[in-house]
Formats: C-alpha cells, structure tokens, sequence
C-alpha cells in the first residue's frame, strides 16, 4: 500500500479515536470502517463459519495493524474511556472486533490490572474456540505479563486450585501462553502447575495436559524431561504415565526409551 494511502488511513483511523465518543457511537463508527475496508471476495462462508464459530471481515493485515497501534495510543492516552469500550467490542460477531477489545485490555497501564483480571475471567468462560482463546490469554495479557506477572500468575494459580473443570483447563490454556512467551522464564511455576494437575482425574484435563506438555518440550526438552522423570520417579501415578505416553512423541528418541524403562519398572 503507497504512503499517501496509509496517511489516508490513519486519518481515516483517528476520525473514529476520539475520546468524547460514548461506546455506542464509537463502535459504529468502526463497524463501518470495517464494513468499507472489508473484503467481500472473502467472507467467512458458511461452512467455514460453523467450523471457526466467529465470523471475519477479512480486512488487510497492514489495516488490522494500523488499527491495533491506533488502539494501543488511545488506550495509553484515555485509558479508562477505552476501557469503557470493551464490552460492545467482544460483543460484536467479528473476530477483528473482538481482537480491538484485546488490544486495549492488552495495552491497559499497570494501575489498572485489577480492571483488565476480572473482565479476562468473564471472558474465559467463552467456549473452547482457539482465536478467542488466543485474543483472551495472549493479546489481553500482554499488559499483565509485562507489568505485574504476579498477579497474574496468582490468578493462574486460584484456578488450578478450583474444583471446577472449567478452571483447571482455562487454567491450562493461560499457561500455555506463557510456555510461548519469549520474556517468562519461571519454568519451576509452570512445571508445579502441571504436577498439580496431573493428581486430578478427567479425561479434558488430560488432554489440555498432554497438549501443553507437548509445547514445554518444543521449547525446552531437556528441562521438561528432567522434571518429568523425577515426577515418575517420585511420585508416579496410572494418570502421570497415560499423560506421558501420550506426550512421547515430542521427546527425542533417546528420552523416549528411558522414560519407557521408567515407567516399565
């Protein structure tokens, strides 16, 4: 896209940024900036719709990134005011709508971590749909992990310790974030996590279980073993065994065949 055309855009960009917007006016302006710069040769089919369960504009990714610096400005500059758009934005049936809303979640200052906490446990309890679940624990986190990771791992922390289902794997899916987050380096937080968990009994929690153990091994085999063998050695378990079995692809096969002899003896 030519220069002149992107000096069109964020002017087009910053007529909707204006902080005396109520939420109302604000989103409709967006959604027909949306609409204008939407890409009709590829709109969400129906097929696709029912797979993905959250429609897309399909706009161009350099005015997906306009709009998210944008965002990210006005939220640093009117923090609270565009907090108050939040709300209207997760509601709106598209995905890049939804993804505004993470922004500014995202983009919140530290003194409002309290703001940005409870509105992620809201949201968490969306069903299971893999960009929400990127938007809600990646992009809103952004934030909170930069600024104030104890608290987050603390929220972390309370719904690992729920009885509920639902917490565990929510739970499960924060912390695959931050298995993927290049600035977190607290393995021994994730890896006591997952020891936890792995007591609890249920065939979903094994699951998201097996899945994050699978990213800890791409991004670091060797601690990931390490800690797994001492588990089996310590403290070994029918569940701890069925998870890693399922997990043993990931290792190298020299890892594969010693935790096999583990866990035959």
């Amino acid at each position: 896209m030519p220069a002149i055309q992107i000096e069109r855009l964020k002017a087009q960009i910053q007529l909707i940024m204006n902080p005396a917007f109520t939420p109302e006016i604000f989103v409709i302006g967006l959604r027909s900036f949306m609409e204008a710069h939407a890409n009709l040769a590829y709109r969400t089919s129906p097929e696709a719709l029912q797979k993905q369960q959250v429609e897309s504009y399909q706009i161009a990714p350099v005015i997906q990134t306009q709009l998210n610096l944008s965002i990210q400005q006005f939220t640093l500059t009117h923090p609270l005011i565009a907090f108050s758009y939040v709300d209207m934005l997760w509601q709106e049936p598209y995905i890049e709508m939804k993804a505004l809303a993470g922004e500014i979640l995202g983009s919140l200052p530290k003194e409002n971590s309290d703001l940005v906490l409870r509105k992620i446990l809201s949201w968490s309890a969306e069903p299971s749909n893999k960009a929400l679940r990127k938007i809600i624990f990646n992009t809103s986190t952004k934030s909170i992990r930069a600024q104030n990771m104890l608290a987050w791992q603390n929220t972390i922390k309370k719904w690992l310790d729920s009885v509920s289902t639902n917490q565990i794997l929510t739970a499960l899916q924060a912390l695959m974030i931050l298995v993927h987050d290049p600035q977190y380096d607290n393995y021994p937080f994730i890896f006591k996590a997952i020891s936890e968990i792995s007591l609890k009994q249920g065939e979903k929690t094994n699951n998201a279980l097996t899945e994050l153990l699978i990213e800890l091994v791409h991004e670091n085999q060797k601690e990931t073993y390490v800690f797994l063998k001492s588990m089996l050695l310590s403290n070994p378990s029918p569940e701890l065994s069925r998870i890693v079995r399922r997990s043993l692809s990931a290792f190298s096969s020299e890892h594969q065949g010693q935790f096999r002899q583990i866990m035959k003896g």
